[in-house]
């Protein structure tokens, strides 16, 4: 039995989210460096923070942050990405590609929500799966292939920049986002975002908003080194 009151439930979920988010704004987040981030993040948290968590804190790591990606082919985890009362909405866009704010509050506090929710039930293993949602959303938009609305195929942004003859006819979203990560964050301490879901999704929304900008700032240099098959550069500019 787990013997916490409210607040401290929701510092354990606010603090793990803001892991997630705040020393990476820059990090490669897809893939492979979903896991890393997820792991380099959980490694942070506060020894009795961890043992809430428990065995869910490697499922955390290692598969509940991908739940989003899998949910065609993981139906018994699909839930925890999907909203209520919404049965056909299987991939929910908003968890990989950011819009406007107002609809990115709404998916961060959903999702928020319903992992504090868990906690106070005393349920870790769904809250962790919930986390994981949250945690894949954070990293996504810390991605230069998931910031351009509508269009992380960069097909139309091809159009503004027409790709050489070795470029052309290929997908860019994998090669701008390719490449393997080590994340090492030990130093870092984690921060309280807020003691209400409302609060911490608030503050959490304009942290993200950070990682957004950064990477939009990166897109066209990687890609511009893509055509140029300059690879130090791409790896450069996807630090």
């Amino acid at each position: 039995m787990i013997n916490l009151t409210k607040k401290m439930y929701l510092r354990y979920l606010l603090l793990t989210v803001l892991a997630a988010l705040m020393p990476l704004d820059a990090a490669l987040g897809w893939s492979q460096p979903h896991l890393a981030i997820t792991k380099a993040a959980l490694e942070v948290l506060p020894a009795w923070q961890q043992k809430v968590l428990g065995e869910e804190m490697a499922r955390l790591a290692d598969d509940y942050c991908l739940i989003p990606d899998h949910v065609f082919t993981d139906r018994e985890n699909a839930k925890f990405a999907m909203v209520e009362g919404k049965p056909k909405e299987v991939y929910l866009l908003n968890l990989h590609l950011p819009a406007q704010q107002a609809e990115n509050l709404e998916t961060i506090r959903y999702f928020m929500g319903k992992a504090v929710g868990s906690l106070q039930a005393q349920n870790v293993k769904d809250a962790a799966r919930y986390m994981g949602t949250i945690c894949h959303q954070i990293e996504d938009y810390g991605s230069p292939s998931h910031t351009m609305p509508g269009d992380n195929m960069f097909t139309l942004l091809e159009q503004f920049l027409p790709p050489t003859e070795v470029m052309r006819d290929k997908l860019l979203h994998g090669p701008v986002e390719s490449g393997e990560l080590t994340v090492t964050i030990r130093d870092y301490i984690p921060a309280l975002l807020g003691t209400t879901v409302e609060e911490a999704a608030w503050r959490l929304m304009h942290r993200i908003h950070e990682g957004i900008i950064n990477a939009r700032s990166t897109t066209i240099p990687i890609i511009q080194a893509l055509y140029a098959e300059d690879s130090k550069t791409v790896e450069v500019q996807q630090m």
